[in-house]
């Protein structure tokens, strides 16, 4: 199944910039789903840490994938040189995202915090 999903995308270089454009809106999906289950049997804390875990690779990813996949397809560099390229950003923003973890909920925490004192005086 896995094989021929690579044959298909080698033979129609363009699919990829497709999923990579608009495969973020089933992946928003699963993800939403998967953290209302993991709310939903009283893991909120596990699910909130996740979800400020995958959320930078995902985004980076989607936003960089997106402009490479464009110029590559432009070029005419293979779709699987692509998609193995785009499979490591991932586990590169992932592994940065886990290793600055604290920094990164702190950050966000902040964020939060103040934007919940504007809302307040308004």
């Amino acid at each position: 199944m896995i094989v021929d999903f690579l044959r298909y995308l080698e033979s129609e270089p363009g699919i990829l910039v497709f999923i990579v454009a608009f495969g973020i809106i089933p992946l928003a999906i699963v993800i939403y789903l998967v953290d209302t289950f993991l709310k939903a049997i009283g893991l909120r804390v596990f699910a909130e840490k996740m979800g400020t875990l995958f959320a930078l690779p995902i985004g980076i990813t989607w936003l960089a994938g997106f402009v490479l996949s464009m110029l590559f397809f432009a070029s005419g560099v293979s779709s699987l040189k692509v998609l193995f390229i785009l499979i490591g950003l991932f586990i590169i923003c992932l592994i940065y995202s886990a290793l600055n973890f604290n920094e990164m909920s702190g950050f966000i925490g902040d964020k939060n915090n103040s934007l919940q004192k504007l809302r307040k005086k308004s």
